[in-house]
């Protein structure tokens, strides 16, 4: 997720609106909303935060606005909105453009990084498609026809079930592992299933209906676990969550009560 920043002074009156205008914009995505404040007198603050004025967000270090830190001073903002009027809080639609660019670079990462799993899949539908040469009459034949054009003939019979099975675990407990950060274990028992169907129809029942729609299950049960999921949830921000006893942070929970309010 983006790294979401808030800097504000203390005396400065347009606060409490910008933690507002950030709510609505995570609401809005449908993301959980999250950030840090750093108050720029604050000793602690990292040098990157000291020249913004204040108000400032910043997302993954730069600021919503396009200016860069040569271009603010330390001291109150003022922004234009959309329709030229003047404010001292960053305009939502600004925010919104701001998040919702980071989260679209998420949701392509992601599927980057899901397209491993899209491809362990790919070996095990292969094999459970490979027919099984159970006619020991009709191997002369095969080998007839693959010499050819060059090619020896090998009995791949006997691998067919350790390699099936080899691939649908693998997929499987991919699925399973990775549950509760995706669609829970949905998926997971959906794979579970399609996999015995396939197991059934192709070396039990021999049963090619009951192998393909195994297949198409596997399938489908990869897309559902691989679908982008959207957070809905609305929390505090997590600087609230993570020192109580912070002054500056409890203050900003009440603040953000009192507009909830």
């Amino acid at each position: 997720m983006a790294i979401v920043e808030l800097v504000y002074d203390n005396d400065c009156p347009n606060v409490a609106a910008t933690r507002t205008h950030l709510l609505k914009a995570f609401t809005l995505l449908q993301l959980k909303p999250q950030w840090q404040e750093w108050e720029i007198n604050d000793p602690d603050a990292p040098a990157h935060v000291r020249y913004f004025g204040s108000p400032t967000i910043l997302v993954n270090g730069r600021d919503i606005s396009g200016d860069t830190e040569g271009m603010v001073t330390n001291n109150c903002r003022i922004y234009i909105n959309e329709n030229n009027s003047i404010s001292g809080v960053p305009p939502l639609e600004k925010v919104v453009s701001a998040l919702r660019a980071k989260n679209h670079e998420k949701y392509r990462f992601r599927g980057i990084k899901h397209a491993g799993l899209n491809m362990a899949v790919i070996p095990a539908i292969g094999i459970a498609m490979l027919p099984k040469l159970v006619c020991p009459f009709c191997w002369p034949l095969y080998t007839g026809l693959l010499g050819t054009v060059g090619i020896n003939f090998v009995n791949y019979t006997p691998y067919l079930l350790p390699l099936l099975l080899v691939f649908l675990v693998i997929t499987i407990s991919t699925l399973a592992i990775q549950a509760r950060g995706r669609r829970g274990y949905g998926p997971a028992l959906a794979g579970l299933l399609s996999s015995i169907m396939i197991l059934l129809g192709k070396f039990l029942y021999e049963s090619s209906l009951l192998t393909y729609a195994g297949i198409a299950g596997v399938i489908l049960a990869v897309i559902w676990h691989a679908w982008p999921k959207h957070h809905t949830d609305v929390a505090f921000c997590s600087a609230c969550e993570i020192n109580e006893s912070n002054p500056v942070n409890h203050q900003h929970k009440e603040d953000i009560n009192h507009d909830e309010t």
